[in-house]
């Protein structure tokens, strides 16, 4: 499914988080029915996560809604290219994808 031909607005997201503060931050984010998923990284930007929206005026309005929530500055970096990955499973031998 495309998302963005059906209208939505996605986004990765990423923001300085003290370490203290990771737990809560990310509880909150998680919080989010747009978050499609939220992790931690060991990078000066240390929680990252997915956001989908309805439209860019809720994105963006959910976006500024999370900063204050969590009291950190979120970068929204929207993708420029989208691609997609043909993943193939062996499931086994009468199962195979």
């Amino acid at each position: 499914m495309d998302s963005k031909k059906l209208g939505f607005s996605s986004t990765l997201c990423a923001c300085r988080v003290a370490e203290q503060d990771i737990e809560n931050a990310a509880a909150i984010i998680n919080a989010v029915p747009g978050v499609t998923h939220n992790y931690q990284r060991d990078h000066d930007y240390n929680l990252w996560f997915t956001l989908t929206c309805e439209n860019e005026e809720t994105l963006q309005k959910t976006i500024k809604d999370l900063e204050q929530a969590i009291g950190y500055e979120i970068a929204s970096m929207p993708a420029a290219r989208v691609y997609k990955i043909r993943v193939a499973l062996d499931m086994g031998e009468n199962n195979a994808i």
